[in-house]
């Protein structure tokens, strides 16, 4: 599926703006980029379990550049860096035992697409936890070395 949708994107990206090829920025650009969505999602699996801190939304959102933005499109939300801290700050310590699991990861001209299943458990309405497994997709585009949008689908 992955795979399928990154074809997708560069006969879309080959339309609008040029080839999108792995070839087209240098490998050592790729890898910090792969390492900067490691670490957005070591942060991310914190702060939607019982061990986030708002210090750990904050390294989060650090990764990003000042004017991002943070999307959930198929929920219809769109958020500024500001509404995004705001928005993690408010559900900190909501879940248990988050497991964000990566599955793939590549690299296109100025983004990285990402296949995960996120596992965690949230407190039902009889107080028995819930367990949630969720298969998704998030691309992140950049602007430099660090993320300027996240679209979590």
């Amino acid at each position: 599926m992955l795979i399928s949708l990154v074809s997708s994107i560069v006969v879309f990206g080959e339309q609008s703006r040029g080839v999108i090829a792995e070839t087209k920025r240098s490998d050592k650009v790729a890898l910090a980029w792969k390492r900067t969505v490691r670490e957005f999602y070591r942060l991310r699996e914190r702060t939607l379990d019982q061990r986030g801190t708002e210090k750990d939304v904050i390294a989060l959102l650090a990764l990003m550049t000042d004017n991002v933005v943070y999307e959930h499109p198929r929920a219809n939300v769109r958020m500024t860096k500001e509404q995004a801290h705001a928005g993690m700050v408010a559900h900190l310590n909501e879940g248990k035992n988050a497991h964000i699991s990566l599955q793939d990861i590549k690299a296109g001209n100025d983004f990285i697409v990402v296949e995960l299943t996120l596992q965690y458990e949230l407190p039902a309405k009889n107080g028995i936890l819930e367990e949630i497994t969720s298969k998704g997709m998030t691309i992140f585009e950049f602007g430099g070395d660090k993320i300027q949008r996240v679209a979590e689908y």
